[in-house]
Order: C-alpha cells, then structure tokens, then sequence
C-alpha cells in the first residue's frame, strides 16, 4: 500500500517546548512524560480503485519531544480505543473515506507515555481533482524535465484558493509532499473549487534559489474540474557541487534563565554531501541541557551533531537548549559559533592561505592577546593588513606575512575597552576577504566597568558560509515583536560598509487571548538589497520560504499553534532569521531600512520597528596618509576628571583637539594656539572618550580622556 502523501503540511510544533521543558530535569531517573503534538486539520484521498488507506502514526505526529530522549520515541496510533489503554500499532488501515478522530501515543526511552488527539479526513477520489508531477533539479537550466535530472524530496507543493463569498468555510490550502523521486500528486476537492474564484499552485521552497524558470501557476477554479493537471517545478541550485550552509539563532538571552538556539543547515548543491555534521560551540557563559538530536561528541563547550547524508537542496534544523549563567553581566555579549561539515565546497578548488583569528583576556598579564593564524596549505603570497580597534577608534593597524602553519600574536591593555581585531584574507581568498575576533570586557576602566554594546555593531565576519556566528547582548525587558538587525552599525546612524552582508531577526509573540493556528511575515526588502541572495536561517518553528513580485519575502508558519501568552509565556513567542547581500558598491550615505508586519491568523498585522543603516565608514580613523605620525609624550591630566582637564604638548603649538564618544562622534571640536590647553569637562556626560591632538606642523597624538563625577 503507499504511505499517506498529506495535504496539510507537516510542521515540527516546538512553539511548546521551551516553556514546558525542564532544563535540568533528571535523566538518570526520568518520570516525565513527552510532550505529545498532533498535527491538526489532516486531509487525504482514497486512491482511485484502492479498497484500503494506510495512516502511519507519524502521519499525525505534529512534533511530538522529550527532553531527554529528544525525537527518539516510540509513536503508536489509536482508534476508538479504550480510553486510557496505549494500542500496540503505528498504523492504521482505513477501509473507506469518512472522518475520523485518531489518538497519537508518544512514548519516551524510560517507558513514559503521553497523548493527544486529532481529526483526520479520508475524501474519495471521485470527490477530489487530482494535480500531479515532479520537482526536480533543473540542472541545464531549461526550465524543463530532461534526462537524468534528479527528483526532490520531501519538497512540499501547495494549491492556494482564493474566494470572493468570505462566508465559505473550505480551508484555504492543500499540500502534498514529494516522494523519494520527487513526484508529488495533489488532490482538491471538487466542492471547494465550485466555490472558489482562482487556484495558485506552487513549490514552497526550504531555501532561496537563484531561480529563473516559474514555481507560481495562477489558474481559474473551474479549470481545474476534470481537467487531471500535469505540474511540473524546476528548481535551479548550485550545479555539480554540494554548497553547505548553517545558520545559528535565538531569540533573547537572559541571564539566570533557560534559553534556546536553533540550529538550521541546508545543501543548496546538487550534490549529495556524505556524512554531514555540525559543531556547535556554546558561549562560556551558556551551559548545555539537552537537545532535539543527540550529539555525537563533546569536547569543551563544543558538540558535534551527526546528520548523515544530506541530499541536494536538503534542509532541516534542531535545537539546543542551555542555561545562561547567573555570572553574566547584565548587557554582555555572548558569542556561539556552528560550523557544518564537509566545508570544502567541490566546485572551487582553493588551497591557499586560510587566515584565522582568535582573542583571549589574559588577565595574568593584564593584556587582550589576539592570535593570527595561517591554517590554510599555502604561504601568503604578498603581505596583506590587520587592524585592531579599541571600541570604535583604531588602535593600530599593520602588515603581515605567514607562512602555512605559522602564527603571529598581538596584545592591547586590559583596560575594559572592547577590542576587536579584523585581517585581511589573500586577494584570491573565494568567501569574505577578512576576518575577525573580538574581546569584551577584560580589565576595568576607570569606573571599575567596562564598555558593553559594541560587539554586535560590527559584523562578525564569518570566513564562510559553512560558519556561522550569534552574537547577542543577554537582555531584561524587550519588545515580544521586533526587528533586529546584525550588524546593529556603529552610532547615531548605524554605519555599515559597503557590500556587508546583513543578518535580520524578526520576533513575534502571541498576546492575544486565544492560541494563534497560522503566523505569516512579510518582509519588503529595501531597493539596496539584492533579492536573489536572500538565505532564510534558523527560526523557532518549521516554515517555507517564498520571494514574492516586489521583493516581498513570505514566511509562513502554517499550523503553527502558538499558544497565547497568558497560556505560556516562553512558547507564545517566535522567530524568523534572514541573510541578504547589499547591491554591489552602495554610495556612502545610502539608507538602507527594513520593516517586518506580522499577521496572527486573519487579524490585523503587527507591524514592527524600522531597522536602518547608512552605509560610510564605521571604524574612527585617526591617522592618515599625510600625518608626520603618531607621537608620544603627551600629558592629559588629571584622568579621569571633571572640572578640566589639562593637555601639554611636548612639541608643537597650535593645531586642533577632538573628541569623541564612545560610539565614534565627534562631539567636541576646539582650536588651540599653546602647547598646553585646557578641555572642559561642565557639558560631558560621564564616561570613557577618545581624543585627537593635530598641531599645525602635522603631529598627531591621541588617547583615552575619562570623565567622572
């Protein structure tokens, strides 16, 4: 018999799971039930000619987990069972078309049981209009099936009806899933398109392809009835080659609190990649309490998740759950890091230099130690630049050279400031030509702290899209819909640089007063965006993805059952994170704005902040090309102060002074004719600047100025 091929798609509802999961439950002696999750609403239809139907529990498994045994569990399927009493089967054979209320039963590794209960509709084919055909890789980019193009599976396919009586009550969509070849067959029932103005019909796609042939068909209702339509989708990835891509995302960090990320991979080859997994290194401030897979090693912080095979333009995500620690400082930074293997694309043949960066708080030495390494096969072949910044000011800025293997170290003072340290890759590096690390917080300034919200201004500049980096300040109160943007920019007017890629978040939670079934965002990208390079990421429940005309991005969560948040507070909120590429070489000064609306089934939309960015430089230069150079021996004193402070040069007599915020503004320009001046400090705020001394005969001196109270 073939298995059930469903019209309502299948959504992995983790919205339940972290409100409901206990971060340090018991493993070793475990008597908490799974959580059982039914999908809802299931449509079938009886083949034609068939004289049974086969329903599979995991048919109408919507989800189900257990903390600690995580998606290894035992689903059986019930009808008009004793109540109470498990049944011994994980099918059913259904004798005829009809409607029918199934239980589900989850059992976990220790023997615990739980239940739910859904409605299940069994229509005849006679009463249904069947649209059939094949996704498939579109390898010669013909728009059409040819010989030796492989099929897709479990790609969904979805006919959407539209009606102008908003009194009918048909639901709005079906979908099928494609089989292992990628042949899908889509019934409709008769009844609904009666009824119904127009039918689109189209490929829900897990990622975002470079897309040139058409996955959208619009058709009249009525054509549909008795017509037996033949559908096929091309679907356009990178040719000869598995392409491996991670996201990494949570929603909010709070210290003291139990959170989650969720970790979602796609192959956007058309290549299987053998033997796929992904390393996860957790934040040192962030402790592991259980996961939707089961890891395969830990070493540290980091764990290793195999995922097997994964076939081409194959996607799926999982889920780590952690404790945040009572030791973080409220605002501080945390940095997690995935990684998914094999990460050496089969299309590009690269073996030189491969630089990596790393940072440490050597707090014995009182210093920031930052390590440049050559990990690649092949020496530089020409010296390129590092640059190290102190908050938002350039602290130093450098050549250097390394051989394979080699490694050069660079060290700055621990004195609370946020530093980070960005190194050019090799001219014919194939990703992102520089990369990156950053320390917040070693040693104290001169209030006892140290400066905080300056990592996730910056991007993190991962070294390929196999890698990828969350960072995010833990938080108290926030907005439940938003949205975030990363880099965030540095100052006033969110600096970015040119050809950034930029990573959006958009939050969402459900505060209304009954549970939300589906939640759609629609997302309008800026005309400084490239459309075609827009990645959907993790989010915190399973989705598809459409690039709508007027590059208009469509998430939607079907079957979503978000609970409200007088219900449960932690599992009525949601997430959706997207990558997308500036256009190449945006003029400084270009905005760049964004705007999410969320839709909560058929309310009105919530429509979320404007995130913004100006593109221009975002590091504080303060030396040029021009300069006689740095100089040292400048007296600034007393530091900190608040009255005055006193500046003396030791050569020089008349130049200008600078000063700067914390976030790069110029905030205070002043002349001076003598080699000692005085700086008021009445109109400052407290806190840490940077200044800039220029004479006139071309000396440049700068510093840290702090201002107290």
């Amino acid at each position: 018999m073939k298995k059930l091929v469903l019209f309502a798609l299948i959504i992995a509802a983790l919205s339940a799971l972290p409100g409901r999961m206990a971060a340090q439950q018991d493993c070793m002696n475990d008597t908490v039930p799974p959580i059982a999750v039914c999908d809802a609403g299931l449509i079938a239809t009886m083949p034609a000619q068939a004289t049974s139907f086969i329903l599979w529990a995991t048919d109408i498994d919507g989800g189900s987990f257990d903390a600690c045994s995580g998606m290894n569990l035992n689903l059986l399927i019930g009808l008009n069972e004793v109540p109470g009493q498990i049944p011994d089967t994980n099918f059913l054979e259904l004798t005829g078309p009809g409607t029918y209320i199934l239980s589900l039963w989850v059992g976990d590794e220790a023997g615990n049981w739980n239940t739910c209960w859904t409605e299940f509709t069994l229509l005849a084919a006679e009463n249904a209009e069947l649209v059939s055909g094949q996704v498939f890789i579109d390898e010669d980019e013909s728009c059409s099936p040819s010989a030796g193009e492989a099929g897709l599976s479990g790609w969904q396919v979805e006919a959407t009806l539209s009606f102008s009586d908003p009194a009918n009550n048909w639901p709005l969509s079906y979908t099928a899933v494609t089989d292992t070849d990628g042949y899908y067959s889509l019934y409709i029932p008769t009844d609904a398109l009666q009824l119904a103005d127009e039918v689109e019909i189209n490929v829900l796609t897990p990622l975002s392809t470079n897309q040139a042939c058409p996955i959208s068909y619009l058709y009249p209702a009525g054509d549909l009835i008795g017509a037996n339509l033949s559908l096929d989708f091309p679907v356009q990835l990178e040719p000869g080659c598995y392409a491996m891509k991670v996201d990494l995302a949570a929603p909010f960090l709070r210290r003291c609190f139990s959170g989650f990320y969720q970790v979602y991979y796609c192959n956007y080859g058309t290549e299987p990649a053998p033997d796929a997994y992904v390393e996860v290194t957790l934040d040192d401030f962030l402790s592991y309490s259980s996961s939707s897979i089961p890891f395969g090693s830990v070493e540290g912080n980091t764990y290793t998740f195999p995922l097997g095979e994964l076939g081409p333009g194959e996607c799926g995500q999982f889920t780590i759950y952690f404790q945040v620690s009572c030791n973080a400082e409220l605002g501080q930074t945390h940095c997690s890091e995935a990684h998914i293997y094999p990460d050496e694309p089969c299309d590009i043949n690269y073996t030189g230099p491969v630089i990596e960066v790393n940072g440490v708080c050597d707090e014995d030495n009182d210093q920031v130690v930052f390590t440049i390494t050559n990990t690649g096969a092949g020496d530089m072949p020409e010296a390129r630049e590092y640059l190290v910044v102190e908050d938002v000011i350039m602290y130093m800025v450098s050549p250097y050279n390394l051989g394979s293997g080699q490694s050069l170290e660079v060290s700055a003072p621990a004195n609370g400031a946020t530093y980070r340290l960005e190194a050019e890759q090799a001219a014919d590096y194939p990703w992102l030509n520089a990369t990156a690390a950053v320390v917040e917080g070693c040693g104290e300034n001169a209030q006892g702290g140290s400066s905080q919200g300056i990592v996730t201004q910056f991007s993190p500049l991962e070294a390929g899209p196999f890698i990828a980096i969350d960072c995010q300040e833990n938080i108290g109160a926030y907005d439940p819909n938003d949205k975030q943007a990363l880099p965030r920019g540095v100052g006033e007017d969110h600096l970015l640089r040119e050809n950034t890629q930029i990573e959006y978040k958009v939050r969402f939670q459900n505060t209304g007063t009954d549970t939300a079934f589906n939640v759609v965002v629609l997302d309008t990208l800026s005309p400084w965006l490239n459309a075609a390079s827009v990645r959907p990421g993790a989010s915190s429940h399973a989705y598809t993805f459409q690039l709508l005309e007027g590059n208009i991005l469509e998430f939607r969560f079907d079957n979503i059952l978000l609970p409200d948040s007088s219900a449960n507070q932690e599992a009525s909120n949601g997430f959706i994170q997207f990558t997308v590429e500036q256009l190449p070489d945006n003029a400084h000064g270009t905005r760049i704005e964004n705007t999410a609306a969320i839709y909560f089934d058929f309310n009105e939309p919530v429509i979320t902040n404007t995130v913004f960015h100006t593109i221009g430089e975002m590091v504080v230069a303060v030396n040029e090309a021009h300069e006689v150079g740095l100089q040292a021996g400048l007296k600034a004193y007393p530091n900190p102060f608040s009255e005055a402070a006193v500046f003396e040069l030791p050569r020089g007599d008349a130049g200008v002074f600078h000063l700067y915020d914390a976030n790069g503004q110029l905030i205070l320009e002043q002349n001076f004719q003598r080699p000692s001046f005085l700086v008021s400090g009445h109109h400052l705020r407290p806190g840490a600047y940077f200044y800039q001394v220029r004479t006139e005969e071309g000396y440049v001196y700068r510093g840290k100025l702090v201002v107290g109270r």
